[in-house]
C-alpha cells in the first residue's frame, strides 16, 4: 500500500513538472521577440512561480494520496483512542509514547537502561519518532514521520539525540497485518524486534484506523 502511494505521488510530481516546463515554453520559443529586459523578468518570474506553486502542489497531493480511512465503525471518543495509545508505556516493550501539546510522539525507549544495550548493538544511527496530531471535529489523525540522528554514549544516561530533524514519509505501512498496539507491544517479545519505523507505525496506524478514526500523513 505504502508502495502505491509513493509511485502515486511521483506520478503526480512528474505530471506536474511536465505540465509546468510546457506552460513555459512560449517564453523560450519567444525570447528573441520579447523587448529588451523583458526576457529576464519572465524568466524569473516563471522560475519563482515553479517554487512557489511546486511547493503549493506538493502539499496538496500529500494531503489527497497519503490518506487511510478508518474502520466502517463510529469513531471512538478522543480520550479513549488516546489511552489506547498511551497503554503503551505500562508494557514491558522498547517503544514508549510521550504526550505533548501537540499530541503524541512514539519513539524507541532508548534511554531505558534494560533497551539501551540491545539498540546500540543493533548499530542504529537513526533514532526514529512518528509524531500523532487529534483532529477531533474530522476524527481524523495526522501522522509525521521524524528521524534524528543518535549518538549512544557508553551508558543511557549519555544518549545525545540531534536537534536537527528529517520530517518526511517513510515506507513502512502493511494494512495486511491488522495487529494494534496491544498485540504487538504487550507480549514483550524482544527478540523478534528489528528496531525498524515499520514497528513504531503498524500497530499505532492499525490502532487508530481500528477505531473508526482516519490517518493522514504529513511531511
Amino acid at each position: 500500500m505504502f508502495i502505491n502511494k509513493f509511485f502515486q505521488t511521483f506520478a503526480a510530481i512528474i505530471g506536474f513538472m511536465v505540465a509546468y516546463t510546457v506552460i513555459g515554453l512560449p517564453i523560450f520559443l519567444m525570447q528573441n521577440s520579447w523587448p529588451d529586459g523583458v526576457f529576464v523578468i519572465l524568466l524569473t518570474v516563471w522560475s519563482v512561480g515553479s517554487v512557489v506553486f511546486f511547493l503549493a502542489f506538493f502539499f496538496w497531493i500529500i494531503g489527497k494520496i497519503w490518506v487511510f480511512h478508518g474502520a466502517d465503525v463510529p469513531a471512538t471518543p478522543l480520550e479513549v483512542l488516546k489511552n489506547q495509545l498511551l497503554e503503551i508505556n505500562s508494557w514491558d516493550a522498547p517503544v514508549e509514547v510521550k504526550e505533548t501539546k501537540n499530541g503524541l510522539v512514539f519513539t524507541w525507549k532508548y534511554v531505558d537502561a534494560k533497551w539501551w544495550e540491545l539498540f546500540k548493538k543493533a548499530g542504529l544511527i537513526k533514532v526514529y519518532e512518528l509524531h500523532a496530531k487529534f483532529n477531533e471535529n474530522k476524527d481524523t489523525v495526522y501522522l509525521t514521520d521524524v528521524s534524528k540522528t543518535v549518538s549512544w554514549g557508553v551508558g543511557p544516561t549519555e544518549v545525545r539525540i540531534s536537534a536537527q530533524a528529517i520530517h518526511g514519509i517513510q515506507a513502512g505501512f502493511d494494512a495486511a497485518k491488522q495487529l494494534g498496539v496491544k498485540e504487538n507491544f504487550s507480549l514483550g517479545t524482544v527478540m523478534d524486534y528489528r528496531f525498524s519505523p515499520s514497528e513504531i507505525k503498524n500497530p499505532v496506524m492499525n490502532t487508530i484506523l481500528k477505531n473508526g478514526w482516519d490517518v493522514k500523513f504529513r511531511v
